[in-house]
């Protein structure tokens, strides 16, 4: 299954692009295993993956939540407030 990746403002920067793909095997892929192999092409992204939240549409979801084909996950970084 192929998963578009949208990623904003740290987490665009440590994929060095807005978008990313990820293609894993089966046909029910977790956000979880998404983050695995995006940690592994990106090492730098694990270290805001414990405050970033996951979108898919107008919709949070977990790490558990099983994504269907033709969704977009959505990375949204931590915000720092000054």
């Amino acid at each position: 299954m192929n998963i578009e990746v949208s990623c904003y403002g740290v987490l665009e920067q440590g994929c060095g692009t807005p978008a990313v793909s990820a293609r894993l095997s089966g046909e029910q892929v977790s956000v979880a295993e998404v983050l695995e192999q995006l940690c592994g092409q990106f090492p730098e992204l694990r270290e805001y993956l414990p405050s970033t939240a996951y979108a898919v549409g107008d919709e949070l979801v977990d790490r558990q939540y099983c994504l269907r084909p033709g969704e977009t996950l959505v990375l949204l970084p931590p915000v720092s407030g000054g």
